[in-house]
């Protein structure tokens, strides 16, 4: 059962249960017991349920073969009608990612303990994070630009996982130069955060750091400008965090300012020339216990600006002499011993 973060204008908890089965050369999946529909427009269609719901099966029994309907049929998906996974209309659906594109997450949880080499961590990007800019030039002209940034992807049994790619849903970041073309805004920043990713075996893919202002329009202001932000609120803490898997530890970093105030994760407001937002995107899931990273992979990861000389030390167990950027290697053996002993 997972109770997924909060959602802005949803005052109930939302519950998604799911129980999985395999009998014969079946697997069902049940989400029996999940919320019933909300009044915000989050709800899941059936198709988009049993597309997200198969899509990691699928990855982990074999990622390799061609979508088929004979590879899909096996897989059973049992939805409520009238719950947040099967809806009716008119329930409302727009922002169905908010919920579906945790199901993923989810259904590998489920097969961590049986199937711990194919399943992969939790994705700080999931789900989609998205800025929507609207409004109007100095002469009038209407414009619409929206921006998708993602998290660190969750590492796996065999890799890292990578920075900032997008998953499930497989979009791609659209370039800085295309959105400040489109909109009246430019970035001041976007930039990977070091230790955002999940320590690990294998580490998180980092998150980012992203700033974006309202242009001023000189002697004319841009008209009408209009902002909505929606992140996915996983914060490593929290309820519903960024998820490591086999003792990997959780993604790292979530947040929203406006001004420099912070706000809740989905905001829609309208934006003055000068105004900036800054939010930050988690880092993706660490694999395997982080102790038994190899010391050069953490030295590599410092040396790239992964990792700091502090959390190589802290979460790796890792010594890093900050003189000659060599890993002390007796001083990470008793480190690494002290932190194996149980606790007295």
């Amino acid at each position: 059962m997972a109770v997924l973060p909060k959602i802005p204008g949803c005052g109930d908890e939302v519950v998604v249960k799911i129980e999985v089965t395999v009998a014969g050369d079946g697997i069902a999946v049940d989400y029996s017991g999940s919320s019933g529909e909300v009044g915000v427009a989050i709800n899941c269609s059936y198709n988009m349920t049993r597309s997200y719901t198969a899509y990691p099966i699928k990855l982990a029994l074999d990622p390799h073969v061609p979508n088929n309907d004979g590879g899909l049929r096996p897989i059973e998906v049992i939805a409520p009608e009238g719950t947040i996974v099967n809806s009716r209309p008119p329930a409302a659906t727009w922002g169905r990612t908010m919920i579906s594109h945790l199901f993923p997450e989810i259904v590998f949880a489920t097969m961590e303990a049986v199937m711990p080499e194919t399943v992969l961590a939790s994705n700080g990007g999931s789900p989609a994070n998205e800025v929507y800019l609207h409004g109007r030039h100095p002469d009038g002209r209407s414009f619409l630009a929206i921006a998708q940034h993602s998290g660190g992807f969750g590492a796996s049994a065999r890799h890292d996982g990578y920075a900032c790619l997008c998953f499930p849903n497989n979009t791609r970041n659209i370039p800085v130069e295309v959105t400040e073309n489109e909109a009246r805004m430019y970035y001041v920043r976007k930039e990977l955060r070091t230790d955002s990713g999940g320590p690990g075996r294998n580490r998180g893919g980092l998150g980012q750091e992203i700033e974006f202002a309202i242009l001023d329009g000189g002697n004319e202001r841009a008209r009408d400008v209009e902002s909505s932000v929606r992140l996915s609120g996983r914060t490593e803490d929290g309820s519903f965090p960024v998820f490591g898997r086999l003792g990997g530890r959780n993604g790292r970093g979530n947040g929203l300012w406006h001004n420099g105030g912070p706000v809740d994760h989905g905001i829609y407001r309208r934006l003055a020339p000068g105004d900036r937002t800054r939010f930050v995107l988690s880092g993706g899931g660490g694999y395997g216990d982080p102790f038994e990273r190899e010391p050069e992979r953490v030295l590599a990861d410092v040396e790239q600006g992964y990792v700091s000389v502090a959390g190589a030390e802290e979460d790796y167990g890792v010594v890093i002499d900050e003189a000659t950027m060599t890993v002390d290697a007796e001083a990470t053996r008793r480190l690494r011993d002290r932190a194996r002993q149980p606790a007295k």
